[in-house]
């Protein structure tokens, strides 16, 4: 159903994916020139790099959540590079490849990691060795919701990247604190929509709930920008 609704919507996507049809001035600047940009980043060689050292030892076979692609890597980057959050909440590491990915646009970031399996995950430890003194890693979602929301600054919106929920009993608690990211004029990133049903039905909850701002999704990952400024719109996006 969600694959061939993908195919079905594939032509009005690619269309407004270029900015046909899209009015809002913030919305318009954003899918052509943080989603949509083919520019360069200087943090793109390292993010390649970082993601050939998992493909090549073949970890990612081992997890249900593959490595993210090196297109949606960069995507990412340019997304916090946008918003430059100093202070960011991850739920699950991808094997290490977003952790990178997301502290590469600020050397000032701060990454707090919700990743109770990262112990028995040598690679994704080996991979985010280097940055280890950015990063603040939580066994439990309880754990890392009040570590993040105590180290959060009130003049910087928060920034939460959802990869997967790891801790399995902690979905509502979860749910809950998106809500309040989103009462907070907060930027949320999912990831994995299209094969993990408990983020498909997050993603839905959060885009009932969000009153204020904007969502763009491609139904494989979704960002919503909850900004009260900006007319309430929902962009289904190819990108």
């Amino acid at each position: 159903m969600g694959r061939i609704h993908r195919l079905r919507t594939a032509l009005s996507r690619h269309h407004r994916s270029a900015g046909f049809g899209i009015h809002s001035p913030f919305a318009f600047n954003f899918v052509c020139n943080v989603l949509g940009e083919r520019l360069p980043y200087y943090g793109y060689a390292v993010i390649e790099a970082t993601r050939r050292v998992v493909v090549e030892a073949g970890m990612h076979r081992l997890h249900h959540a593959h490595v993210i692609s090196l297109s949606n890597a960069k995507m990412l980057f340019r997304i916090v590079n946008y918003f430059a959050p100093r202070h960011i909440l991850q739920f699950g590491t991808n094997h290490g490849v977003t952790a990178v990915t997301v502290l590469l646009p600020s050397s000032a970031a701060q990454l707090c990691l919700c990743e109770p399996l990262l112990g028995s995950r040598p690679l994704a430890s080996h991979v985010l060795q280097p940055y280890m003194n950015r990063i603040h890693v939580h066994s439990d979602a309880g754990s890392a919701i009040a570590a993040y929301c105590h180290a959060l600054q009130h003049d910087q919106p928060p920034f939460v990247l959802v990869n997967e929920i790891t801790d399995g009993n902690a979905y509502k608690a979860i749910e809950q604190f998106l809500y309040t990211i989103l009462d907070d004029k907060g930027i949320i990133v999912m990831r994995n929509l299209n094969k993990d049903k408990q983020l498909k039905q997050l993603w839905a909850s959060c885009e009932r709930y969000v009153h204020a701002g904007q969502s763009f999704t491609n139904e494989k990952i979704g960002i919503i920008v909850a900004t009260p400024k900006l007319q309430p719109e929902r962009f289904n996006l190819w990108f």
